[in-house]
């Protein structure tokens, strides 16, 4: 793929129109934009860099513990709602950083007098 992208780069600078290049290197015209843009952006070829985890903190993962710990009954939803992010971060969040398994509550049937005298 970087071989690609650097054919892509030495035929753009030796002004050769971008639909050419697609079809002599067998790439999508959108490969070849991308390309240029990103090097025209960075000068060179790499791969952007991955952006870091910005709302998963360690301040986050401690409120959410101790909002947990204090009301264990809480749903996530609301969870979410209260610290401002999406119920799939929150999900996340209790799952692979606490470590813990989210529960929907259910309600359970007992037995009344009259099931239990038949």
């Amino acid at each position: 793929m970087e071989e690609k992208c650097t054919a892509i780069i030495e035929l753009l600078q030796s002004d050769v129109n971008p639909s050419d290049i697609s079809r002599s290197l067998n790439c999508s015209q959108m490969m070849v934009y991308r390309t240029k843009n990103l090097f025209e952006a960075s000068g060179g070829v790499k791969k952007r860099m991955t952006k870091e985890k910005t709302v998963r903190r360690s301040q986050m993962v401690r409120n959410v513990r101790s909002a947990i710990t204090r009301n264990p009954v809480r749903n996530l939803s609301t969870l979410a709602k209260h610290y401002g992010t999406s119920r799939a971060t929150i999900l996340r969040l209790v799952k692979e950083d606490l470590g813990a398994k989210s529960r929907k509550r259910s309600v359970k049937h007992l037995i009344t007098q009259g099931g239990k005298e038949r």
